[in-house]
């Protein structure tokens, strides 16, 4: 999974427990969604002009959650917003920074939702710890009404994950693309986890509920997406071609939903999963 999406997950996650209260030791920059960020602040957008202007807000996501806790907002939520062209999809443009779509933080609080987007931008090449990336949050809208909700199930986000999973090992196979296989075949089984799953850090052990956790697990296993040498990398003729992308946007559609309703069943206020 591309570093930014994963970075605005755990800060959604993690967030929500701050905000609900709970204290988390060491989040950042110890966290592996900092691995590589030179810095990580949030900034106040202010359009002077043609231009923006950035405003300080938070140095650090650990003084950007004390203020939201201050204001009292009760919690995060994760929101995509689909930038598909006709001659290039979110599932191509994926491969590039700041592609895929729009990720977007909602920060619900008291006087109405705010929203943060984050801008990649690469720094210092040729530092030794590897810090390459600053990364910056900006406040695109603020008291804006609270986004509602229609998103779909975890049931039946998993039941329609498990058939299209299917459709993709048997397309792998066929085509000798095993270790893609085994990476699907790593989902599925994810799905039918009797145990919680290891997240990677995207949620903290026993934060979701374990319908969510497996989902979260097997969207991770199945992520296959990205430039040379993905999924996204490979061609076919005729009609394999068009086997391959109908699964292939199929897979990428339910792994997006699946990350957004998951990480946003850990808001406090988040309806519970059917």
């Amino acid at each position: 999974m591309q570093g930014t999406i994963f970075q605005i997950l755990v800060l959604v996650t993690h967030g929500n427990m701050v905000l609900s209260g709970q204290a988390i030791a060491d989040f950042y920059p110890q966290h592996n969604a900092f691995k590589f960020d030179e810095f990580v602040k949030f900034v106040d957008l202010e359009r002077v002009g043609n231009t923006w202007n950035e405003k300080p807000f938070a140095e650090d996501p650990n003084v950007w959650l004390t203020k939201l806790k201050t204001r009292r907002c009760s919690g995060l939520r994760v929101e995509r917003i689909s930038t598909d062209k006709k001659d290039f999809s979110d599932r191509m443009s994926v491969a590039f920074v700041g592609g895929g779509g729009r990720w977007i933080i909602e920060a619900v609080c008291p006087g109405g939702s705010d929203y943060w987007e984050a801008k990649w931008e690469v720094g210092d090449q040729n530092r030794a710890d590897q810090k390459i990336w600053q990364v910056t949050y900006g406040r695109i809208a603020r008291n804006e009404k609270a986004a509602s909700s229609n998103a779909p199930s975890v049931d039946s986000l998993s039941a329609e994950m498990s058939r299209t999973l299917q459709d993709a090992i048997v397309f792998s196979r066929k085509h000798k693309l095993d270790w893609f296989a085994e990476a699907f075949e790593s989902g599925r089984s994810a799905l039918k986890g009797k145990s919680e799953p290891d997240l990677n850090g995207i949620a903290l052990r026993g934060q979701l509920p374990l319908h969510a956790s497996r989902l979260l697990a097997a969207s991770q296993a199945a992520w296959v997406f990205g430039g040379m040498g993905s999924w996204n990398d490979l061609g076919f003729d005729g009609e394999d071609q068009r086997q391959y992308e109908a699964i292939s946007d199929n897979l990428f559609r339910l792994i997006n939903s699946s990350l957004i309703v998951t990480a946003n069943l850990s808001y406090p206020h988040a309806e519970k999963p059917r």
